[in-house]
């Protein structure tokens, strides 16, 4: 793939200046080139401590929450730990029977096929990014081969964007490597969400209340616990309360 080619995901990943305009820019870099779902995750040790990891994916809400709730052989992604091992990019159709129980739980959310692309930085930063599809099949499979080195390139300009806005969003992480204890920012919808399961309603409930989706409340419930690292609902609710991200009822 060219310069020229590329120039039009190029300048959407440059113009973001948050981690959410780059969600939202890989979002449609990844649907533009034919996937339904990405994942990113990455270490930053020279920029965070070791042990925090940047992630930016747009899975359906179910999966997160399902992942959330502790499913066997989920939320650990094996995919992207096989890729911190890796130098080349893993087709998921290579690896299904080396993690039988993990697709099948993936399919059954949407998350079909793909392929996991490795990307490790001069100073011990890594990443891994997925870009996934919907369906299965030869002719996924051959579309998937068929952007092999987009998806590639495009896996190590996003390395470096999450990196700049990382740098430029903790400064003072860059110079310093000591944790730095930071208010997970949220929301309104999730703070809102949240508000609300604070008076025990069901995502069910919070959805009539909200005229919105069963799926999008438990989409919002899902990612206020992860950036809560909150085990379930009840926990992100306790957290989000002791840290005055809402107020109790």
């Amino acid at each position: 793939m060219n310069n020229p080619n590329s120039s039009w995901w190029l300048n959407r990943m440059r113009a973001a200046g948050s981690l959410a305009d780059l969600r939202e820019a890989m979002h449609f870099i990844a649907q533009r080139i034919g996937f339904r779902y990405f994942v990113f995750r990455g270490r930053y040790p020279q920029l965070l401590n070791e042990q925090r990891e940047v992630r930016l994916d747009n899975f359906p809400g179910s999966w997160l929450d399902h992942c959330s709730q502790g499913a066997p052989d989920t939320g650990r992604d094996p995919m992207h730990h096989r890729a911190m091992q890796e130098a080349t990019p893993l087709l998921w159709r290579d690896w299904m029977a080396h993690y039988p129980d993990h697709f099948a739980e993936a399919r059954r959310f949407g998350l079909v096929t793909g392929v996991t692309h490795p990307v490790h930085g001069p100073l011990g930063d890594r990443s891994s990014i997925s870009f996934i599809k919907g369906v299965g099949g030869i002719q996924a499979e051959r579309e998937i081969s068929a952007t092999l080195s987009e998806c590639q390139l495009i896996g190590c300009y996003a390395h470096q964007a999450v990196a700049r806005v990382v740098e430029s969003r903790f400064p003072s992480e860059y110079s310093d490597s000591r944790p730095v204890v930071s208010t997970p920012s949220l929301t309104a919808r999730e703070r809102e969400c949240l508000s609300w399961a604070a008076t025990g309603m069901t995502a069910a409930q919070v959805a009539a209340t909200l005229a919105l989706s069963e799926a999008t409340i438990i989409y919002h419930l899902a990612k206020a616990r992860r950036k809560l690292s909150a085990s379930n609902s009840r926990h992100a609710v306790s957290k989000a309360i002791s840290l005055k991200l809402i107020a109790p009822e």
